[in-house]
């Protein structure tokens, strides 16, 4: 089967796929012959399921019904609910390639029996890992059928069951790190739901908790960031806020640097709506943003680095309120990896980002006061002449203008042109520049 896929996939040969499928199929017809007599259903099962796959692959649709329906068939006696479920897929597939929809739908309503009738049973038993498979499978069903209200009846059903194996995890002092998945599988399916749910939120938080009682500092940034997120949402800032706080601080533990900024950012950006003061968080982001920086200039991502100075830079200035020489050091770092990175072959290919950057290099390097770097870059700019280098040009020298004059600018004093590229311009760094430089902030 590897074969056919590297005929098909990497040298575009149908003929040659063709062959090594039908070669597989005479294997796998082989495997069952052999299966069918020692008596093991489970692999027998799978082979026929693989076979109706095969069998799609050159349209021999009669094929891909009979053995789908075996792979049902025998999947029943053995109980098992993903081959049956992937079982009914497929054969729901060829009829619709058959363009038989009214059997297609007919062959979703007979799954949905079969399963439904199963997990009434479970239930009664109480089988809550069989339950969960069950309740998903039946509302990946209704999902295929379009009915939203019992795909989202069956998966809060599917929530339930999950947050039943947590206690009963719990109860019986079962690992940590799969009760916290318990919570979080919980927290999915309540979020399939309602976007923003209270009952999500609370299940990403017992996850995060619990992946925090095992050590598991990833996954707990990533359930507190989820779980800020939904608080959030619901306009619960701060739980939302102190929520963001926590997904940092776990992803420090483990050196993930980005993570933890990007949390830091989420909560820097609800301050406006709560009363704290964001000085703190603004001294974190400055910390690891020159953290970061510095082992991406070390691993010669000199734009990046670039990039994150800026940031840096950014913060800086919202901290202190001046243009500090602690703020401009980072700028000066800015414009010393994009100068690198701009002149590289290898790290920045495209002309029209050489001309970004030597532009960002240029104003840069004004606002320090540098006029020498400053005229190299616009040279630079200037022997490119190219479309998207005049634009950069342009730009470049209009925020010299706001540089140089002696009385406050406002956005409407650029050019039609440089405000629809500032506005438009798909770059972080750039609309930060211009709030550093000239105080004027860009919204999207």
């Amino acid at each position: 089967m590897k074969i056919a896929n590297i005929f098909i996939e990497k040298l575009q040969n149908h003929q040659e796929e063709l062959k090594y499928i039908k070669i597989a199929i005479e294997l796998i017809q082989n495997q069952i012959d052999i299966l069918r007599v020692g008596g093991n259903f489970r692999e027998l099962c799978g082979k026929y399921q693989t076979l109706s796959i095969l069998y799609e692959k050159i349209n021999d649709f009669p094929n891909v019904i009979n053995s789908a329906e075996t792979a049902i068939e025998i999947g029943k006696k053995i109980k098992d609910y993903s081959i049956i479920a992937n079982a009914y897929n497929i054969l729901k597939l060829a009829y619709e390639d058959l363009q038989n929809t009214k059997e297609s739908q007919n062959i979703t309503y007979k799954a949905l029996d079969f399963f439904i009738n199963e997990a009434t049973e479970n239930e009664a038993k109480q089988e809550y890992i069989l339950l969960s498979q069950l309740y998903q499978i039946i509302k990946n069903f209704h999902g295929n059928l379009n009915d939203q209200e019992k795909f989202l009846h069956f998966s809060r059903k599917e929530a339930g069951v999950y947050v039943e194996l947590a206690k009963e995890g719990l109860l019986n002092q079962l690992d940590l790190t799969q009760i916290a998945s318990y919570y979080r599988g919980a927290a999915l399916c309540y979020k399939e739901s309602s976007k923003f749910s209270l009952d999500s939120a609370s299940c990403f938080y017992a996850a995060a908790n619990y992946y925090l009682e095992a050590e598991k500092f990833n996954d707990a940034a990533s359930n507190f960031e989820d779980a800020a997120k939904m608080f959030e949402g619901l306009k619960k800032y701060n739980k939302s806020h102190d929520l963001y706080i926590l997904a940092g601080k776990n992803a420090l533990k483990t050196q993930n640097f980005k993570t933890a900024i990007l949390n830091y950012i989420s909560a820097e950006s609800l301050t406006k709506y709560i009363d704290i003061d964001p000085a703190n968080i603004y001294i974190e982001l400055i910390k690891y943003l020159k953290k970061l920086a510095e082992i991406e200039q070390k691993s010669e991502n000199h734009y990046v680095a670039g990039s994150l100075f800026i940031e840096a830079a950014y913060y800086s200035k919202k901290l202190d309120k001046i243009d500090s020489q602690f703020m401009k050091s980072f700028l000066d770092l800015a414009q010393k990896n994009y100068w690198i990175a701009a002149k590289s072959e290898n790290e920045i290919g495209k002309k029209s980002m050489k001309a970004y950057t030597f532009g960002l290099v240029c104003i840069i390097s004004k606002f320090l006061r540098n006029g020498d770097k400053s005229n190299i870059a616009f040279e630079k700019l200037k022997s490119m002449n190219s479309k998207n280098s005049t634009k950069y040009l342009n730009l470049s020298q209009e925020l010299i203008k706001c540089l140089d004059s002696e009385h406050k600018f406002s956005f409407s004093n650029f050019s039609s042109n440089t405000i629809k590229l500032l506005k438009h311009e798909n770059s972080t760094e750039l609309k930060k520049l211009v709030e550093i430089i000239c105080g004027i902030i860009i919204d999207n």
